[in-house]
């Protein structure tokens, strides 16, 4: 976890040899000297150090120059696909609402719902001034997910404090950018603070979130699914 330590510390003597010219069995096969031991060492080919790094937290840019060419770099985006497998719907993410219906459980209706607003909120944040990428809503915190009451909780205690964080002290902003002027079945703009919704509130307020021309009419089917 790079976001964790000084990388050019954890890796010390490691940092020369990491290079694939420098493995064993390399032309430029490299050994060196362990600080603590005095034993020689050196890095098989097939041995791969996998980082992960919250770029929210810390730019790639403050990572020494030693340590980045070393690495090669990939871009991990939200990938709301995936918490549709894991659900088994059977629908892309895109179309999921367009097939909600008085038979669909109240669980699946409230990961749909999550999953469509939850994209439309991360593509909120990128249109928003002095947000990065990496401030977007990662999908993880949609899978797992045993019951409605652990959906609810998802949001409480996990999504909308995230979010709270990423715009600290400027709930004005929240409310103007992500939730165009509502979210008043999750906030408490007064106050400053998340409500304690139900099953409810959440889905009106994301389905005022999604907004579709199809929503309007399934608003109906929707409630009816939590009644």
């Amino acid at each position: 976890e790079i976001n964790r330590g000084n990388l050019s510390q954890i890796l010390g003597e490691l940092v020369t040899t990491l290079e694939r010219d420098k493995r064993e069995g390399a032309s430029n096969a490299t050994r060196v000297e362990l600080a603590h031991s005095g034993k020689q060492f050196s890095i098989p080919p097939n041995v791969y150090i996998i980082g992960t790094m919250n770029t929210a937290d810390r730019s790639i840019a403050l990572i020494d120059d030693a340590i980045r060419r070393r690495f090669r770099f990939v871009s991990r985006r939200p990938d709301y696909q995936v918490v549709m497998q894991q659900y088994s719907i059977d629908y892309d993410v895109d179309t999921a609402i367009d097939h909600l219906s008085v038979d669909t459980d109240l669980k699946t209706a409230l990961v749909i719902l999550s999953i469509s607003g939850l994209k439309i909120i991360n593509n909120r944040i990128l249109d928003s001034s002095n947000m990065q990428k990496g401030q977007q809503i990662g999908h993880t915190y949609l899978l797992n997910l045993h019951g409605t009451e652990e959906v609810l909780d998802a949001w409480k205690y996990e999504i909308l404090p995230l979010i709270e964080e990423h715009y600290f002290g400027q709930f004005d902003r929240i409310r103007q950018e992500l939730f165009d002027g509502g979210g008043e079945n999750l906030f408490n703009w007064d106050a400053e603070e998340i409500r304690m919704f139900d099953e409810s509130a959440l889905i009106e307020a994301l389905m005022r979130l999604i907004d579709t021309e199809s929503m309007s009419d399934m608003r109906n089917q929707i409630h009816n699914i939590s009644e």
